[in-house]
């Protein structure tokens, strides 16, 4: 069991990312190093809504969403490796945040993308998405991602 932890929840800025000591797999999995600024720049402008949570004064992990086009909400999520740490407090603080997007928003489609691994299928689970299909290649090192979301 987990001793009592300090967790406070402040609005996102792109330095968090910077900030946040990110496993090399999550910068990897989808861009090159040269593609990580862009992203991270991107992530700040394109969401709707993005938070960091931190953990005894560490950054947990950034979150947030985007509008696709009306009632279809696409989410990101960046741990740190503190996750590890504290990680019922992580699976707790990430559930309790996805559906309270998905109540505030009135979405009929919630969804992410994550690699086709069974580390991420569970955790699509627990928070309540269903996979739907696999997209072969996805990554600029050619690993498969799978879509997973949730229909309301």
């Amino acid at each position: 069991m987990e001793t009592p932890k300090t967790i406070k929840e402040v609005d996102f800025d792109v330095e968090h990312l910077y900030l946040m000591d990110i496993r090399e797999e999550e910068l990897m999995g989808i861009m090159t190093l040269k593609d990580v600024d862009r992203r991270f720049e991107a992530l700040g402008h394109n969401s709707v809504q993005a938070t960091t949570f931190t953990c005894d004064g560490l950054i947990l992990f950034s979150a947030g969403y985007y509008e696709l086009w009306p009632g279809v909400l696409e989410c990101w999520m960046i741990p740190s490796t503190h996750v590890k740490k504290a990680m019922y407090t992580f699976c707790k603080l990430l559930k309790t945040y996805v559906h309270a997007i998905i109540e505030r928003e009135e979405c009929h489609r919630f969804q992410t993308s994550a690699p086709d691994d069974e580390l991420h299928a569970r955790w699509m689970k627990f928070l309540g998405l269903d996979k739907e299909g696999t997209m072969k290649k996805y990554t600029h090192n050619g690993q498969d991602y799978c879509m997973y979301a949730r229909t309301i």
